[in-house]
């Protein structure tokens, strides 16, 4: 696009509390200082945002302290949770028995004033143990009858 502005931050998130709230900040300072209103921070944040996003996965006292802090993250820097079609988690334990979706696309609303039907599609894992997640925006007439995926539906 011709003189507009795009960030693109693609993350990898630490497994340790403190230092992933250490790349929160991080990631607000770098988004206050660019002069850029459409952002797109993506990838492995090594969190979920609700508990139907985990499964296999024992839940330990602070896990709903941690999803309200992810939470925080996304709603204070206004980014939004593009919608998911087709599969739900987007990381597997190599036994297969544990799942969570800890990857994710987050995008400004500015951003969806330009792609307003943008969705992610997770596509199957090969060597990885993460899945790839894709973002598509335009009309997709094979694609159509795919509703966008909420917690507890599959």
């Amino acid at each position: 696009m011709n003189g507009v502005n795009i960030a693109t931050m693609n993350v990898y998130a630490p497994c340790s509390n403190s230092e992933k709230f250490t790349l929160w900040r991080y990631i607000e300072q770098i988004k206050s200082n660019k002069n850029c209103t459409i952002w797109c921070v993506l990838r492995d944040f090594n969190s979920v945002r609700f508990e139907c996003e985990r499964s296999g996965i024992r839940k330990e006292l602070t896990y709903k302290t941690k999803m309200d802090k992810f939470n925080d993250f996304i709603q204070n820097y206004e980014l939004l949770d593009i919608p998911v079609v087709e599969r739900k988690y987007t990381w597997y334990h190599p036994n297969g028995m544990a799942k969570s979706r800890i990857d994710r696309i987050l995008v400004s609303e500015e951003w969806l004033q330009l792609w307003p039907d943008s969705k992610q599609f997770i596509i199957s894992r090969l060597v990885s143990d993460h899945c790839v997640i894709v973002v598509k925006n335009s009309v997709d007439w094979g694609q159509n009858h795919l509703e966008p995926l909420i917690c507890g539906n599959r």
